[in-house]
C-alpha cells in the first residue's frame, strides 16, 4: 500500500479529477471485487464481509492508466460498459472517526460507487487489453513480508516462509492467511537466525 495514495478531502478529489481531465475518454478496463469474508476448508464462516475493489481505468488522456483502489464499498451500479465522458466526484466527512468517511465518484452515471476509502495509483503503461489484475485485492491492513531468498517471503508474526512469484507483491500466507505485501528495499540473509529452518 505505500505507493498508493488516499483520497480524504474533496479537495484531493477535486484535484485528481482536475489532473486525469474528469476520465473524459476514458474506459472502466477491468473490475476485481474482494469480500473480505470466507468459508474455510472445514466450512466455517469467518464473519469480516466487506468488499472491496480495484478498478483499472484506462484514458486516451495522460496518465493514461489509473488504478482505483475501494475499501468498504456500500454501493455499487454498473449500467453500461461504455467509453466515459466526465466523472464527478465527492468525499463527505461526518466526523471523527475516518469510518465515518464516503468517498462518491460517478462516472457519466454509468459506473457509480460509494466506499469508506479511496486511493489511488498511476499505472501509466497499464495500457492494452490483457488482465492486470490477477493478484490479491491490497487494503490498508496488510502487512510487509521481507524477501528471503529468491522467490521466498515470511513476514514478523509467522514462522513459515512462502514461495511466490517475484513480480506478484500482495499474496496471502499460506500458513496464517494474513495478506502481505512484499517490500524489496528489504532484504534478510538467508543465514540469519530469522530464516526459516528446515
Amino acid at each position: 500500500m505505500r505507493a498508493y495514495r488516499e483520497i480524504t478531502t474533496q479537495e484531493e478529489m477535486d484535484g485528481l479529477l482536475a489532473r486525469v481531465a474528469g476520465f473524459h475518454d476514458a474506459m472502466a478496463k477491468e473490475f476485481h471485487i474482494m469480500n473480505r469474508g470466507w468459508v474455510g476448508s472445514d466450512h466455517s464462516m469467518m464473519m469480516g464481509h466487506r468488499l472491496d475493489a480495484r478498478l483499472l481505468v484506462q484514458s486516451q488522456w495522460a496518465p493514461f492508466a489509473i488504478e482505483l483502489l475501494f475499501i468498504g464499498i456500500e454501493q455499487m451500479e454498473v449500467t453500461d460498459p461504455g467509453e466515459f465522458w466526465d466523472a464527478s466526484g465527492s468525499v463527505v466527512q461526518k466526523d471523527i472517526p475516518v469510518e465515518e468517511r464516503r468517498v462518491s465518484i460517478s462516472f457519466d452515471s454509468y459506473l457509480q460507487i460509494t466506499a469508506q476509502r479511496m486511493f489511488v495509483l498511476d499505472r501509466t503503461d497499464w495500457l492494452g487489453p490483457q488482465s492486470r489484475f490477477g493478484t490479491e485485492v491490497p487494503h490498508p491492513d496488510c502487512v510487509t513480508a521481507v524477501p528471503i531468498d529468491d522467490g521466498w517471503r515470511q513476514w514478523s508474526a509467522c514462522a513459515d516462509a512462502f514461495e511466490a512469484p517475484i513480480e506478484i507483491v500482495f499474496v496471502l500466507c499460506p500458513s496464517c492467511g494474513t495478506l502481505t505485501e512484499v517490500d524489496f528495499t528489504i532484504s534478510t540473509p538467508t543465514d540469519s537466525a530469522d530464516s526459516p529452518k528446515d
